[in-house]
């Protein structure tokens, strides 16, 4: 992956405001996924392609979102392009953040993506 790479993230329904707006808790690991967040590489799939695979799998999407390797470097979270459980599958590590460290830095993801804007919607 580059620094321009594109890592697309699902955005669930419970995950939007009111108002379309990506709510932070979209881009915070949860507690069973041990501080790493699932993206797919935009290298390899482009967003629509990936909503369908990620709905196909019996998952709810509201649409998905974009940030950029060199964005995940600003706060210091490696980017794995890891391929597990699918080729396209990589991987965003927070496991090494304070649980405030992690906050900014999810909080600051959220921003990228909803100025980007949703790149692909259901």
């Amino acid at each position: 992956m580059t620094p321009e790479t594109m890592l697309l993230r699902q955005i669930h329904p419970m995950y939007f405001s009111k108002d379309g707006e990506i709510l932070r808790g979209a881009f915070k690991p949860t507690n069973s996924d041990n501080g790493f967040l699932s993206v797919y590489n935009g290298d390899m799939i482009e967003p629509a392609p990936a909503v369908h695979h990620y709905r196909e799998q019996g998952r709810k999407t509201g649409g998905v979102a974009g940030i950029t390797v060199e964005e995940c470097s600003r706060h210091q979270l490696p980017c794995i392009d890891d391929g597990v459980p699918f080729p396209e599958h990589a991987t965003i590590d927070f496991s090494k953040k304070s649980p405030s460290e992690m906050k900014k830095a999810y909080k600051e993801l959220t921003i990228y993506a909803n100025n980007r804007g949703l790149l692909a919607q259901v």
